[in-house]
Formats: structure tokens, sequence, C-alpha cells
């Protein structure tokens, strides 16, 4: 390419974005709900600091439930500058726009001040409903309403207004009391709790237990059990944290059972027969039953000493990584093969009577039971239940007889097997009402299913604050820096519908494994366009890496690990953390996001593992493990802990970047080609690496999108993240710089024509060569090309992301590029070097 092409693109750039700027196009379009706040602005009284929107998350196949009374809940990150400090342990921060809210501190900047902050509003959301905004503003960090929660001598009792509920202090059996819209339906001595059996059928239950209201304010109210399930001689079986959420103006309670399998006092694969949720309601007489169905609701009478049940076998909903012949999964459902569950299909049955029996295909969107009688009643459903297999709902008529929800029901009749260090969540919502129920029973279904967030109005709000290790532009700004190539593309991603993750191998390839997936759907698909679709799948994903891939150590430290002492029970394998896909941005922000403790507890769990990893020089390895000790090292708090990260990435720095290795002289080893910012093409190579992709002759191979992506990732990653001086810093700048240059010219050749543009695949380092190229443009070079860029001044690096944006284009792969989070960088980059203008 010569140089009088770099001249045009480079000086029409500049004039376009200078009349960009002018007119006053910096703000943010944003998409998906408007963009417009005015700039925060960091003075007290009643001054606005951000407009914030709240929206009910769902995805594409979920239709939208009726307008009704809820709680959000989101996190938020607060610019430095603000300097918001606390007040009682809360943010200084207000709400204008409802009349129940409250904050809670998730984070903090190195002086004190806030860094996130969780926010609850009570809010009126659903179907016809406008998206509600609301302002923040300063505040004493929680409403004058009085809270939801209150300790009551044995008992924390929760208020919500039409809905008041008593727990017992110190021995959780779930509920002693529930009344809803003035009618007792759960009576004190009922019996309801946490039951189960064990793998060969005896009893399971709640041994002792620690039971505290965790959370607590006008909006929102947790109270959090922890203990231990035992069997009929009080021996445990495995540990438990049940979760009972209520939120203002709600009959609602959200039960969130986690199941624990990762304590040193037993550290073996445990089965058990079944948990489930009972609860003994007294619906009254004239009771009717409503059970979800594949082609409608089923409704009829309950007679007193009748029974009505739900089982859920296997369906084909959409999850990700659950078929196939490879080794390594046993679900809770037995397979006969690889693509077919001994258990399949929906199945509802009266005394024993089958009423519907569907195969795997045929089944409805969410799934429910209600019992409603002249008193009142109980709707229950489980999250997600089409994807949960398998689950149950079973219904008993009479005066305080059990309602079962059957989240690892006993129909099951191969038990569940939990590996060791391994969690596993379900959640349910049980909503209670006196008298008549209010709303179908599917439209409370619907409700449990959708998660009801918010954001800020405008997504820039996101980039002032500066919480992201990239910058961040708008889909406006970024349009532009399309149209600047010629390109007419508008980022504009479309909502998804649900994808859930049972079982996914930590070393399978793939879009969830290899990428930021959920970074980039939470911060991209969601703050940017507010797509519901992706910010539940993504949580969905961070839950099950933060339960199955992060090896959990409830009450130990990792290194003291002994290893399961039956090892020979089947259970399944394959899923643990390895060393090429630990990518953990995502659940650091699924954590910011919701506040969710399952998210933090399995990062601090991952911050004892990660120092402890074996030092290699395989690339990919030390490139991600450089990234996870970068994310772990910023999220902990613990001091003691923030210097072991800290110390073990200066040694796999020290240790990474400093060997050189003459490859036409050498056949084993690995190393540089020169020492660091010197090197004339800067490779690093490894003969033991990718040895079947090495034509003949050839010692030393690289694969393209490893050292051109995931490298400069990594330096750039641990540049930000040391300390200021640390002479490591200009060291992986330098890094950075040989890899781009590398890239820039042999790892992604320049092609007239762009359709011909692509990364390469494996490359011969000795020899020169190309071996393979990728069959399109899947791994995006923006970011070490606008950081080499900045740091030489050299156009060369930014014509080559240019090309790459146009190959992109040519393969129709520019929805894949311009959703990465770490692209945004580049677009900004381009903006503040050619405008003059961060604004």
């Amino acid at each position: 390419m010569d140089g009088t092409w770099v001249a045009t693109r480079l000086a029409g750039l500049a004039i376009v974005l200078s009349t960009f700027v002018a007119c006053g196009g910096g703000g943010s379009g944003g998409g998906g709900g408007g963009q417009g706040a005015g700039e925060p602005q960091g003075g007290g009284g009643d001054a606005t600091l951000a407009t914030l929107v709240v929206t009910p998350a769902r995805a594409s196949n979920h239709p939208l439930f009726q307008t009704t009374s809820t709680t959000a809940t989101f996190g938020i990150p607060i610019p430095q500058d603000w300097g918001v400090g606390e007040v009682g342990g809360r943010p200084a921060l207000g709400i204008v726009g409802s009349s129940r809210w409250q904050f809670r501190t998730l984070d903090q900047w190195p002086d004190g001040s806030v860094r996130w902050a969780l926010v609850d509003i009570a809010t009126t959301v659903g179907t016809g409903q406008p998206a509600p905004l609301y302002d923040l503003v300063p505040g004493d960090g929680v409403a004058t309403t009085p809270d939801i929660g209150r300790v009551d001598g044995a008992w924390l009792r929760l208020d919500t207004g039409p809905l008041q509920v008593a727990v017992d202090r110190f021995a959780f059996d779930l509920f002693e009391e529930v009344v809803a819209d003035g009618v007792r339906v759960v009576a004190p001595g009922s019996m309801t709790g946490l039951v189960g059996t064990t793998s060969l059928g005896g009893a399971l239950g709640v041994g002792p237990s620690s039971v505290t209201l965790a959370e607590n304010g006008p909006a929102r109210a947790v109270i959090k059990a922890e203990g231990t399930l035992v069997d009929a001689l009080g021996q445990g079986v495995l540990d438990y944290t049940c979760r009972l959420t209520a939120r203002a103006g709600s009959r609602d309670v959200e039960v969130t059972l986690t199941v624990r399998n990762a304590s040193i006092l037993r550290p073996a694969h445990a089965r058990i027969g079944s948990l489930e949720l009972f609860v003994d309601l007294d619906a009254g007489d004239d009771a009717r039953v409503s059970l979800a169905s594949p082609d409608g609701e089923l409704d009829f009478d309950m007679e007193p000493g009748h029974c009505a049940h739900l089982y859920q076998a296997y369906t084909d909903s959409h999850t990700e990584g659950v078929l196939g012949p490879g080794p390594g999964y046993k679900p809770h459902i037995p397979k006969l093969d690889g693509y077919n569950l001994f258990e399949e299909g929906w199945l509802l049955s009266y005394d024993g009577t089958i009423l519907v029996s569907t195969d795997k295909t045929d089944y409805p969107e969410q799934g429910y039971a209600r019992l409603a009688g002249s008193r009142g009643g109980m709707t229950a459903s489980i999250r997600h239940m089409p994807y949960m297999w398998p689950a149950a709902f079973e219904v008993n008529g009479g005066a305080d007889a059990p309602f079962v929800v059957g989240l690892f029901p006993r129909k099951n009749f191969a038990g569940y097997t939990f590996s060791w260090r391994q969690h596993e969540s379900r959640t349910a919502t049980l909503s209670f009402f006196g008298g008549a129920p209010s709303e179908a029973a599917a439209q409370t279904a619907r409700r449990g299913d959708a998660v009801v967030s918010g954001r800020y109005l405008d997504y820039l709000d996101y980039d002032r604050a500066g919480v992201f290790r990239f910058d961040l532009v708008s889909a406006q700004e970024q349009q532009l820096a399309y149209g600047l190539l010629g390109l007419d593309h508008e980022p504009e991603p479309q909502n998804v519908s649900l994808e859930i993750t049972r079982f996914l191998p930590a070393h399978l390839g793939g879009g969830e494994n290899n990428h930021a997936f959920i970074e980039k759907r939470l911060a991209d698909h969601f703050l940017r366009f507010g797509l519901g679709g992706h910010f539940l799948s993504a949580l969905d994903l961070a839950l099950y890496k933060a339960e199955w891939q992060v090896r959990r150590s409830d009450d130990f430290h990792h290194a003291s690990d002994p290893g399961a002492i039956n090892p020979t029970l089947p259970h399944s394998t394959s899923f643990e953390g390895d060393l090429e896909h630990r990518y953990r941005e995502g659940l650091v922000l699924a954590w910011h996001l919701t506040g969710d403790e399952r998210f933090r507890d399995a990062l601090l769990d991952e911050a004892e593992i990660l120092p402890t990893l074996t030092l290699t020089p395989h690339e990919r390895s030390m490139y991600q493990t450089l990234r996870a000790l970068v994310v772990l090292y910023e999220f902990v708090d613990d001091p003691a802990v923030k210097a072991t990260l800290l110390a073990d990435l200066r040694a796999r720095l020290t240790w990474f970047v400093g060997p050189t290795l003459d490859v036409h002289s050498a056949t084993d080893g690995w190393g540089w080609e020169d020492a660091p910012g010197m090197g004339r093409r800067g490779y690093f190579v490894n003969s033991t690496q990718n040895v079947n992709e090495q034509p003949p002759g050839e010692h030393f191979q690289t694969r393209g999108f490893i050292t051109a992506t995931l490298g400069p990732m990594a330096f750039y990653m641990a540049a930000r993240a040391l300390p200021d001086g640390d002479p490591l810093i200009d060291i992986c700048r330098m890094r950075l710089r040989d890899l781009a240059h590398f890239a820039r010219d042999e790892l992604y050749p320049f092609a007239e024509d762009p359709v011909q543009r692509a990364m390469v695949y494996s490359y011969a380092v000795t020899l020169q060569q190309v071996v393979s190229f990728q069959s399109g443009d899947f791994h995006s070079l923006l970011l070490p090309m606008a950081e080499a860029w900045r740091d030489s001044g050299d156009d060369a690096y930014l014509t080559k992301a240019l090309e790459q944006i146009e190959g992109f284009a040519a393969h129709g792969n520019l929805d894949d590029l311009d959703t990465r989070l770490e692209n945004q960088h580049f677009f900004r980059l381009v903006l503040e070097q050619f405008a003059g203008s961060d604004d």
C-alpha cells in the first residue's frame, strides 16, 4: 500500500471528525432506549449526576409480563472525581423519582471513595409501561421510608406492603408464617422447609444453620441462610446457601438455593436423591390447581387428599454444551447415548393418572403451578424451568398440605451427583395471595423469568466513570468512524433468545470460552443497547463459570485441597478452569452489575488458585494467566492477597519477556527474537506448540490469533495494572509493540481485494511463511494497532487497523467486530487523535 492512500485516509479522517465535533456530534447515540443525560456534576445539593433507566431484561423468545410493582437492582460505576463517600456505611447518593430506594457499596477507589454502587429502586414496569427514568443525585444513601426487614426476637420479618413473611433465625425451615393481602396462608407450626433424600432414599434435612438479614432497606431485603444438609444420623452430606429476597410492593419471595460441595470436612463427590422446597399452604375450600402445559394451562379442582404432579425431564431448549459423544459430562438425567437422555419431555398427572405427556420438543416457555382456594394461595415458578431439567411441582389438596417445588425432584430416579469443589444453584419465585389471585399464573412465571435491572441512560457515562480498562464510544461515534471508510454501517446488535449453559468443559473451543463473551454481552449488548437476552444469557454463563469452572473452596485454601476421597464415583469431569481460558473480567462485571455474591465468592476462590498455576512458556496459557492475574489483582481488597497476585504477575512477566532465541540455529526451546522493543519481527516462539502444524524443516510455529490478539491484550492489561514506576511497564508496552509489528507486517498481510484479507492462523517462523489462514476475520487487531500507533506515532499501525475493518466488512463480520469491547478503544483513540477532543 503506498503512502498516498494513507495520507488521503488520514486527512479525510481529521476533516470529518473536526466537523463532527464542531456540530456537537460527540454525544452518545447509544441505541436501545436513547441517550442524552448531561455531563455528570460533582457538586452537592440536588444537582443531577446522571439519569438511570429501568427495564425488565427479557430474551427475544419471552413475552413481557403485565405491569407490576417491584424493585430494580443494578450496579453503576461512580467516577472518582465525583468524590462520593459514604453516609452511615452507604454511598452518599440519592434517587429522584421513587420514594423507596437504597444504595450499597460494591467497590471503592484507592482514595476510599465509591467506585461501584448497587442501587435498588422501587418501580413499576411491565407491558405498555414506558421505561421509567430516575435522576441520580447526591444524598444519604437510603430513602426515609421504612425498611422491609426487621429482627423480632427469634424471627426475622419481611414486610413488602401486600406481603408479610416470618423466618426462624435459629432453625431455618424456609417460612414460619406468611400473610398475603391480610390473609395468613402459611401458619406457624406448618411443615415448610428444605426437604430431601439421600442417595439411598433416607431422609435429608437441614442441620444447624446461620440465618441473617444480609441486606435490608426500603426497596429490597434478603434473608441469607447457610448450613449443612444432614442425614437421619445427623451426618453432614452437603452444604447449602438459601437466599430469600423480598421487594417493595411485591407479593413474591424469590428463593435462590445453592448446593455447595466444597467443604474440607467432606472432600468427596456427593450424591443425593432429591432436594425440594416444601410449603404447607392453607388455601381454604374450593381449591383449584393450575399447571403449565405445552398446549395451554391445565386447570381443575383439587380435592383434599388428592395430588397433582408436573414433572419436566430433558427438553431441547437452547442449552450449551450438553449433547454429543464426548466424555466428561454426567447429567442428572442419565444419557442413553450422546444425543438422547433416559427421560425426556413434559409430564402432568393427577393421582398417578397421566393427563399430558410430551416428547422433548414440546414444552411451555415458563413452568409453574398454582393452588388457589377461598382463602388465597400461591403460585410457584422455577426460573428458566425448561432449561433446568429435571424440575417438578407437586400440589396436594387439603388444609396445610404440602406444595412442593422440585428444584432437584424425587421423580428423577437417578438422583444427583455434585462433583468435589462444585456449586450449583436454582431459583424459584413463590408468589402468595390472599383471596382471589390478581394475575394469571403464567404472568407470575414470566415475571420470575425476567430480571428487572437498569443502567445509565447515557452510555458515555460508563466511559466517563473510568472503570473499564478500555475507552468506550457511543454507537453514533462508531458509526461515524465506519463512514470514514465508506461503510454505511450502524452498530445495532439484535436481541437473542435465552441461552443456558448446563455443561461447558473449560478446554473446549467456541465463543463462550474463547472470547470475553460475558463482558462483551454485558458491557456492549446490554449497557450500550439494553438487550435483555444478552444480559440474561451472560449472567447464566457467568454463574456456570462461577459454580463449575472455578474450583470452589468454601472453608479451606486452594493449596490445601486433598482431592476427592472417592474419585471412582462417576461424576462430571473436564469442566474446571484450564490455563488457556481464564477470562475472568466477565465475572467481575457480572458482580458489579448485580451485586450477586455468588460471583464475588467465586472470584475470591480464583484469587487463591491463580498463584498456584504452572509457570509455562506455552504462549496462550501464559497470556491468559497474565490477564486473569491482572483482573483478580484489581478486584480483590485483601492487601495480602493483592500482594501475592502482584508478586506472581511480576514473576511471570520477568520470566516470560526476557529470553531470546535464535530460531535459525536452534531446534528446540522458547523465547523472543530479540530484547523488548528491538526485534525486527518480535515474535514469541515455543517449539512444543502446534507441532502438527509445522511444515517439514520447521521447528518453531506461532498461531496468528494468539500472537496478534491475546498477546497484546495481556501486555496492555499488565502495563495498566502494574504500580507507577515499575520498570516492567515499559517492557510490557515494548513487547506489545513487538507483537503488533509482527502482526502488522506478517500475520495480517495486505491484499488489494478486502475479500482476500484474513489473519494468518498458523505461521512457520524460521521459514517465514504462512501455513494456513483463518477462513475469515474472527479476531480483531484494533487494540494492539491503536496502542502501537499511540506509542510510536507510526501511521502504518492505523492503516493496518483500517485494512482489517474493510476486511471484516467484506466478510460480512462487522457485527462481530463492532461489539467487542476492546475495539471501542480504537475508535475513541481515533476521535481523540484527529478531532482533538475526548468529549
